[in-house]
C-alpha cells in the first residue's frame, strides 16, 4: 500500500509572513510616536502587504520613499519579498538550502515577529519540503495511488 506524505503548500504561508510585516509596521508607528518622530508610516499598511505589482502609482512613490528609511518594517518589507524567490524552485533540495538561508538571514536580522515567522518554519520544514517533492509526481501517479487505495479499501 502507498504511504501518503503530508505537504504544506508554500503559498499559504505568505499570510504568516505579511502579518508579520504588518505587526512589525505597528510597533514601528508606536516607536516613532513614542519618540516624538515624524509620522513616516502613516498610510503605509497596504503599501507593506500587498504585491509589488499591485500597487497603485501612489502607493508605488510611498514605498519608494520608505525604502530610503532605515526601519525594521523596511527590511522586513524587504524579507518578504525575498522570500517569495523559494516560488521559482524545483528541486526540494535547493529550495531547502534558499530556506535555510533565508531563516538565518531572518533571525539574525532580531525583528521578532520574523524570528516568530521562522520559527514556524522551521517546525514545518518537512512539510513544505514534501511540497516541492510532491510536484515532481504526474498527477497520473496520484491519479494511480489513489485508485490502488481506493481498490484496497473497499
Amino acid at each position: 500500500m502507498p504511504s501518503t506524505k503530508q505537504s504544506f503548500y508554500p503559498f499559504n504561508i505568505k499570510k504568516h509572513l505579511t502579518d508579520a510585516v504588518n505587526e512589525t509596521r505597528k510597533s514601528d508607528v508606536k516607536k516613532l510616536k513614542a519618540e516624538g518622530r515624524e509620522a513616516v508610516l502613516t498610510k503605509s499598511k497596504h503599501i507593506f502587504l500587498k504585491n509589488p505589482e499591485n500597487l497603485t502609482n501612489d502607493q508605488a512613490e510611498k514605498l519608494s520613499e520608505l525604502l530610503g528609511y532605515n526601519l525594521r518594517v523596511v527590511r522586513s518589507y524587504l524579507m518578504k519579498e525575498d522570500f517569495e524567490r523559494l516560488r521559482v524552485y524545483k528541486s526540494a533540495y535547493w529550495a531547502g538550502r534558499f530556506l535555510d538561508a533565508w531563516c538565518t538571514r531572518a533571525m539574525r536580522s532580531k525583528i521578532e515577529p520574523m524570528k516568530k515567522f521562522v520559527l514556524m518554519i522551521r517546525k514545518h520544514r518537512q512539510l513544505l519540503m514534501n511540497w516541492f517533492r510532491s510536484r515532481s509526481l504526474s498527477s497520473g501517479t496520484v491519479v494511480q495511488y489513489l485508485s490502488i487505495a481506493y481498490c484496497i479499501f473497499v
